[in-house]
């Protein structure tokens, strides 16, 4: 396998470059005008091309001042190149330097930039709510309309990525309306294709459909074919999801020899590990293996922690698939293992980074001190002179105050700095103790998962049709606290988390589980934006679990189409709970055993009640109302 075009040492040897590249004469402004606009352009297609271009920028402008914005937006270009090949360390370092150049000029545009660019990185690094936080400053120093649509959609992207797809889709929708004001086809295509992606995610595969197919007309007008392959990449999904395979496969085979072309590590491992899937859904057991082994290599090269856990997920489920559920598991824990090691590793670079800012603070006051001292002694110097041609007890007098006044201030600022360790320390330790509470929920979270692995191997190896359903309910049940502890590490209160995002994952999750896109059963969620507590959490999720998947084993015994809907809202002090379906009516549905009685116990336990209502269009459904503990955020991004 070829390698990337950059090169790991290409970095080391920067400042050499750097200075053989300033021996060539110096280029005047509009020519590094036109490298930045060309090695922006190149950023994606070509990112070893565009950071060429963004050294020469960098090195031809070093000398000259009336260069140094253009310069500046070398470093920027230079940094985008280095994350698109996973160069992440060296891309930190450029990172820095663009800062270093950028902040102190404050000039909106370049600071805004940067912002963008700080963003784009963390994203890259998994770090999804530091990317929206720099996101949004960068939005708020925008004024270019082309650039706030980027923006616009690197929010989106962010948002997605978080599962929270209400937001993703306004933010696409707002990058498609700058798109649409400013004639920009590019935007809009990107637009398209990325609000597809959202539908496909709402299982609404002819909508999703839909909006790839007007990107691929836009793209192929424009005749941009790494835009192409990106939505023919999604369409091949809708394939998938139809079962055609075939089709599937030759366009994800097509995306990997254009990455191999291309040198981009990330195009190439994720198509390989879109082949190996497909191939396991064929049966292909051993080209499956094949490919997800291509995979693992280029994982361990590039070192990117999110494709190695992917990686792991799809051995897990080809070793399942083959029956060896020992090296199945084996492969599950690796994937809860990696994340544990990155969860452990952001601990220690935060608690780093702590300790040596607060080092550089103390240099810094050390430094102003000493300063301070040499300005008091030439002072005195000074005076002792002029004081020496009057009389000798002035001298004296002097002496004495400028003594005082220097054991006043070594007072002071030693009592100073002794106060600032002592809220600096306090600070580390709440720190700590946040990430040591995020640990807590991160691992009951992963032994939940874990547990629920083991109930899901022991069902399939049951030869009993009762234990193994038995089995398939307690890991259903496992899985939704596993849920919640999941979203509370995640969470920047550790104490509370959004309702609305945990009933969606709860019922995506759910659904899945019961087939639901091939029994043609929808599940929709409308819910008000509630930071519950988790005392509250943990019995809600128990119920919603038992009521859905009531409903999605007795109120559809000839499958759909159907419709099962959640809705979630605050009526004064009180939360309501409304779980319906529109199947065959509690008459046809299972009589009450063990889960109704666990629900009946819940609803207690949050000294609420609850209704069975009899709608008038059939189906079933139960109205749940108690007093809500509304959790109280003391910071907000």
């Amino acid at each position: 396998m070829k390698r990337s075009g950059f090169p790991c040492f290409f970095v080391l040897l920067l400042p050499g470059l750097l200075f053989n590249l300033n021996c060539f004469s110096q280029a005047a402004i509009p020519d590094l005008v036109a490298l930045n606009k060309r090695s922006e352009a190149l950023r994606y297609e070509n990112p070893t091309e565009s950071a060429h271009l963004a050294l020469r920028v960098i090195a031809s402008g070093k000398k000259s001042p009336a260069a140094a914005t253009q310069t500046a937006k070398g470093w920027i270009n230079l940094t985008y190149a280095l994350v698109e090949t996973s160069r992440m360390d060296s891309a930190a370092i450029c990172l820095d330097t663009a800062e270093k150049r950028i902040m102190p000029r404050k000039i909106p545009e370049l600071v805004s930039n940067w912002n963008v660019l700080k963003g784009y990185y963390l994203d890259e690094k998994n770090d999804i709510a530091g990317a929206l936080y720099y996101y949004f400053k960068g939005l708020e120093l925008c004024t270019d309309p082309k650039t706030r649509g980027a923006i616009y959609n690197n929010i989106g992207v962010a948002y997605r990525r978080l599962k929270d797809f209400d937001n993703a889709l306004k933010y696409y929708e707002l990058a498609y309306a700058v798109g649409m004001a400013i004639g920009d086809t590019v935007r809009m295509a990107k637009s398209l294709n990325n609000t597809g992606s959202i539908w496909y995610n709402r299982l609404q595969f002819a909508k999703a459909r839909s909006y790839y197919e007007q990107s691929l007309r836009l793209r192929e007008g424009m005749k941009d074919s790494i835009g192409m392959l990106s939505s023919l990449n999604n369409i091949a999904m809708i394939y998938e999801e139809e079962k055609n395979y075939t089709g599937a496969l030759d366009i994800h085979h097509r995306m990997l020899k254009n990455a191999h072309e291309r040198h981009h590590p990330l195009d190439i491992i994720t198509s390989t590990i879109n082949i190996g899937n497909l191939e396991l859904k064929q049966h292909h057991e051993a080209a499956a293996l094949q490919w997800f082994n291509k995979a693992l290599v280029i994982s361990d090269s590039i070192k990117r922690f999110f494709y190695a856990v992917q990686i792991y997920q799809s051995l897990s489920r080809y070793y399942k698939s083959t029956g060896n559920y020992e090296k199945a598991l084996s492969y599950l824990q690796l994937a809860m293992t990696q994340n544990d090691s990155v969860l452990q590793t952001s601990s220690r670079e935060n608690a780093q980074e702590l300790e040596a800012r607060y080092q550089n603070r103390e240099k810094e006051k050390e430094i102003a001190l000493l300063n301070e001292k040499n300005k008091v002694t030439s002072l005195e110097k000074t005076n002792a002179e002029l004081e020496l041609r009057q009389k000798n007890n002035t001298l004296w007098l002097i002496s004495a105050i400028a003594l005082s006044i220097l054991l006043l201030a070594g007072l002071l600022y030693y009592r100073n700095r002794a106060e600032r360790k002592h809220s600096t320390e306090l600070g580390m330790m709440l720190d700590e103790k946040n990430v040591l509470l995020k640990e807590i929920h991160h691992r009951v979270k992963n032994n939940l998962q874990l547990v629920s692995s083991l109930l899901s191997l022991q069902s399939n190896n049951s030869e009993q049709e009762e234990t193994a359903r038995l089995l398939k309910v307690s890991q259903d049940r496992i899985h939704s606290l596993a849920l919640l502890h999941e979203k509370l590490y995640q969470s920047e209160q550790l104490k509370a988390i959004s309702f609305s995002n945990y009933i969606r994952e709860l019922a995506h999750y759910l659904g899945d589980s019961f087939n639901c896109r091939e029994r043609q059963i929808t599940i929709t969620v409308e819910s008000a934006d509630i930071a519950a507590d988790i005392d509250q959490l943990v019995p809600c999720g128990l119920i919603l679990n038992e009521l859905i998947t009531n409903s999605l084993k007795y109120a559809f015994p000839n499958d759909g189409p159907g419709e099962i809907s959640i809705r979630a809202g605050i009526n004064g002090a009180d939360c309501s709970l409304h779980i319906s379906d529109n199947g065959t009516g509690i008459s046809g549905q299972h009589p009450p055993g063990i889960g109704l009685k666990l629900v009946n116990g819940l609803v207690r336990q949050l000294k609420g009640k609850i209704q069975q209502l009899h709608p008038a269009t059939g189906g079933t459904a139960y109205l749940i109302t108690f007093p809500l503990h509304l959790y109280k955020q003391t910071k907000t991004l």
